[in-house]
């Protein structure tokens, strides 16, 4: 992953366990805040859907 924001990069840890989520093919990606608050308690609703947010952002590529 290169030129993530600052919020990205706060993330990251994140952004790990979602990339292995998304590798495993188990979960459709749009479900993926839920399984993230599975594996997380410490998110709530609206932290899980901004963190799957700006995964999905920074999977873009060739982004503006």
């Amino acid at each position: 992953m290169t030129n993530l924001t600052k919020k990205q990069e706060d993330y990251l840890p994140y952004f790990v366990m979602l990339d292995i989520i998304q590798e495993s093919g188990g979960v459709n990606m749009f479900g993926a805040p839920a399984q993230l608050r599975e594996l997380h308690p410490e998110l709530n609703k609206r932290d899980s859907v901004d963190v799957v947010g700006e995964w999905m952002k920074s999977k873009v590529v060739g982004g503006s």
